[in-house]
């Protein structure tokens, strides 16, 4: 219920401000987009600290922001090192400490690190010039593993630490059993050596579960190896040390990153997977993607149970549709199927973070129970100036993310058209 009000709290905006249709040219040079003012969401700024090359290989960690409210909650770091998989500091005295994350949902993450007394042997480490970076995410998969991705990678432009060795720190297991469960106890992690395998080989020993989101990672690191898991410190840590001279600790609270560089991204994202895009043509034929069958985390599959009623209706207004099921194709698959789409059609569920790929001012229809109206969908169309409409059965909503879903054919209808005009109007304004 927490959760649902905080979802509620910060999005009521959504209700209330207007959808508008405008023809923005969001092509150009990185730094011009970067720092443009062409849409209603503020750049966020980052306090450049001024930082000193320190003595020796001692271990130097600056927050950005000292406000414990700011969504600047990660630090700068150098000559750092992880040791058997554990953070470690090279410091002038042997400790332990622990330091405060954020993610989209929680600002209170303590990641813990040992300080180790600075030894003679110490200076003679071999200081990898590849940067490091740790995060905490909220979940490791879905939507909000793609909002942690999106904040990862900008706060390493901004920072000019592009593909840096990622950390993963998973930070549920340390929190109260009560509320574990609105997070992801499971560690996703793919195949360290390609990031179109979504197992990992050793996943049964290290209890990992498979990670469909696997090459969403390779926009942030430069190759699968270099994503693994962040462990909590102990005394008898042992194994391999790398250590670095310079990274980050952190990321930006992935709601505060400006819209502009939330676009930039997706062309990352494009680029990565080979998608490429024309404008839309005024007029002409549209194509719709329909997503039949998603899977849910924990509760099964959602399934749209009349497909054809629903291909029926679209083929009645000329709509070139096509019919998926992303539980049983590959995410480079997926990308590319809604990266194409005019109108994007689905259930409920992860799977719908793709939107964000559609060209800018597309349709994106989701087909859900009336209860609870969760908003997730609805920021990320905005934020990627996507058009939003919701089609629901009208039932009961107990046990609302199990369920199945039968399309209301007339709502869709009704809904299309509306939905072709917006097309329309907005490819062939000037």
């Amino acid at each position: 219920l927490k959760l649902q009000f905080l979802y509620f709290i910060g999005n009521m905006r959504i209700l209330v401000l207007p959808l508008v249709a405008a023809c923005v040219n969001t092509t150009g040079r990185f730094d011009d987009l970067w720092r443009s003012g062409n849409d209603d969401t503020k750049t966020l700024a980052i306090e450049h600290h001024e930082e000193k090359r320190p003595d020796g290989f001692k271990t130097t960690v600056t927050r950005a922001s000292n406000d414990k409210k700011s969504p600047l909650c990660y630090y700068t770091a150098q000559n750092l090192c992880v040791k058997g998989g554990a953070l470690m500091f090279l410091d002038e005295q042997s400790s332990e400490g622990k330091l405060r994350l954020c993610n989209d949902l929680r600002s209170r993450i303590r990641v813990g690190y040992e300080a180790v007394h600075l030894r003679e042997e110490h200076k003679m480490l071999e200081m990898s010039s590849t940067p490091v970076h740790v995060v905490s995410c909220w979940q490791l998969y879905g939507y909000h593993l793609y909002l942690c991705i999106l904040a990862a990678w900008y706060l390493q432009q901004q920072h000019d630490f592009p593909l840096s060795d990622m950390w993963l720190y998973n930070h549920a297991s340390s929190m109260p059993r009560e509320v574990r469960l609105h997070y992801s106890m499971s560690d996703f992690f793919g195949s360290p050596s390609n990031w179109s395998d979504p197992h990992h080989p050793h996943a049964a020993r290290e209890g990992y579960s498979d990670s469909h989101y696997w090459g969403l990672w390779s926009v942030v690191a430069p190759h699968p190896s270099k994503v693994r898991k962040l462990r909590r410190p102990y005394k008898e840590n042992t194994g391999d040390m790398m250590c670095y001279k310079k990274g980050l600790i952190g990321i930006v609270s992935p709601l505060s990153v400006p819209a502009n560089a939330k676009r930039l991204f997706t062309n990352a994202l494009r680029l990565k997977f080979g998608i490429t895009q024309s404008p839309r043509a005024c007029g002409g034929t549209r194509n719709a993607l329909l997503v039949i069958r998603q899977k849910g985390r924990n509760q099964g599959l959602r399934t749209i149970t009349n497909p054809q009623q629903v291909m029926g209706a679209l083929r009645e207004l000329k709509i070139m549709a096509k019919q998926v099921s992303f539980e049983d194709i590959p995410l480079a698959e997926q990308l590319k199927h809604a990266a194409g789409a005019d109108i994007f059609i689905s259930s409920h569920g992860g799977g719908n973070t793709w939107l964000t790929l559609m060209r800018e001012r597309s349709v994106f229809i989701e087909c859900w129970l009336d209860y609870p109206r969760r908003l997730v969908y609805v920021n990320a169309a905005r934020s990627w100036n996507i058009r939003y409409y919701h089609i629901s059965e009208g039932k009961d909503g107990s046990a609302y993310l199990e369920k199945s879903v039968h399309v209301p054919i007339q709502q869709l209808t009704n809904t299309l058209a509306n939905a072709l005009n917006y097309l329309n109007v907005t490819s062939c304004c000037s």
